[in-house]
């Protein structure tokens, strides 16, 4: 448990975009990658491996105008102890599994960082995905409240759907605005966000419960196998995908959305 602190302490702390990606890519051997990159985004794919492969993807910005400095761990929740500063999980946390993944299991994902999402996506926005398009199966984004939603942002099919539902202790959610659903958009490849353990976002009472960090990494050890044998186009889900005024509060944490 004093690991896992002590090492999202660190990226609670950072003060920028490039400051999380030092974090991120600080026990890696960047030679075995493909970097792109500009001010808004970096991107790592790696060099030796059978393609298509999921994209893993994280934004390094927070909301919260000020960086955490008292940050405690009490009944396995992480908080700030100045309760006027937000802990900054969202988005944070994501960036944190990012490197975790890049550790664990570095020729399995395609790792991607964004900046200056929670002011639109904007940093997803600049990158012209038809770059990398082939060498995509899915997007997977870790950036969702809580600890069981697999969400969905009208960028799914049938198939992906029944493989979500069949994962066991996660459910089917729907989300408003992702760096992911940018990327699906453009790509035309289906995407899905990760609870990863954040709670009231966007406020000054914003928390970490650990174990849903540890949880989330699970999962993406165990994600299925058939995310590596094919891509997942998306299709029109009008059926299933529902605009509701509610799901924008939940998203932003009560305080309705900013563009």
């Amino acid at each position: 448990m004093q690991t896992i602190t002590k090492q999202l302490t660190r990226f609670y702390r950072a003060l920028n975009h490039q400051q999380v990606i030092d974090l991120i890519e600080e026990n890696i051997d960047l030679k075995n990658y493909e970097v792109l990159q500009d001010k808004y985004y970096r991107i790592l794919i790696p060099k030796e491996t059978k393609y298509p492969i999921p994209l893993l993807t994280a934004h390094s910005d927070t909301v919260h105008e000020h960086i955490p400095q008292k940050i405690e761990l009490c009944k396995g929740k992480l908080i700030c102890g100045d309760k006027r500063i937000g802990l900054g999980g969202d988005d944070r946390n994501g960036c944190y599994l990012l490197s975790r993944m890049l550790q664990k299991r570095p020729k399995d994902f395609i790792f991607a960082l964004f900046d200056l999402e929670e002011g639109g996506c904007a940093g997803s926005m600049s990158f012209d995905t038809s770059l990398i398009e082939d060498k995509i199966s899915l997007i997977i984004g870790l950036d969702r409240h809580g600890n069981r939603d697999l969400a969905l942002y009208g960028f799914e099919s049938d198939e992906l759907i029944t493989i979500l539902e069949s994962i066991e202790d996660y459910n089917i959610a729907f989300g408003t605005m992702t760096d992911a659903a940018i990327l699906a958009e453009r790509s035309g490849i289906c995407c899905f966000n990760i609870s990863v353990g954040f709670y009231r976002q966007h406020t000054a009472a914003e928390y970490t419960r650990v174990e849903d960090i540890l949880k989330a990494e699970r999962l993406l050890l165990d994600l299925p196998a058939i995310f590596w044998q094919k891509q997942f186009p998306a299709e029109i889900m009008e059926d299933i995908y529902r605009f509701d005024e509610s799901l924008l509060l939940e998203e932003w944490g009560g305080r309705g959305w900013r563009p």
